[in-house]
């Protein structure tokens, strides 16, 4: 694939990690809304780039971020594929 190719990034929700951001910063999301399903926990994340669903390993409930909260967004890149749009 060249340099300049049109493509899309594909990661899945699993490989995705979320941090809240603290010190008033804005980070590149914000939580929209959380279920806690036990063993794990869904955020939908808006971001820059539009709404991304995250599924991390469940915690106490307590402890889930909060809607509104503001977050940065990571990823593994070893589970990430790049693939061609055409």
């Amino acid at each position: 694939m060249s340099a300049d190719a049109a493509a899309y990034l594909m990661v899945r929700p699993e490989t995705v990690s979320l941090s809240a951001v603290s010190d008033g910063g804005t980070g590149i999301g914000a939580v929209l809304r959380s279920t806690f399903h036990g063993a794990t926990i869904d955020y939908e994340v808006e971001t820059t780039a539009g709404t991304i669903t995250v599924t991390e390993p469940g915690v106490d409930p307590r402890e889930a971020l909060a809607e509104g909260t503001n977050v940065e967004v990571s990823f593994d890149q070893d589970r990430a594929y790049l693939l061609t749009r055409d």
